[in-house]
């Protein structure tokens, strides 16, 4: 079973860290959208797999935290999408 607080503070703490730190390439940044939407989706499978075994409880957890993973994810790929509009059209 996943630890969901464990891996929401993670996941907190990560996404602090890329805000806060250097401009990172497109290609880095592309790099965190996918791993973000991979974490996200299997949050996702997870809960569908609780759902499954009739576990409300844990698939309520696991959806909130699908839920946070899909926000934060999409977050990530606007931003990635946005700076790399921007370095197009620089170069």
């Amino acid at each position: 079973m996943f630890d969901f607080a464990q891996t929401v503070r993670r996941e907190r703490s990560s996404l602090r860290y890329s805000m806060s730190g250097a401009i990172y390439s497109p290609s880095s940044q592309h790099k965190q959208a996918a791993s973000a939407h991979e974490l996200a989706a299997r949050q996702h499978r997870a809960a569908a797999e609780f759902h499954d075994k009739r576990m409300v409880h844990a698939a309520r957890l696991s959806s909130a935290s699908a839920k946070a993973c899909c926000v934060k994810a999409h977050t990530q790929s606007m931003l990635a999408c946005e700076h790399s509009a921007e370095k197009s059209r620089v170069e």
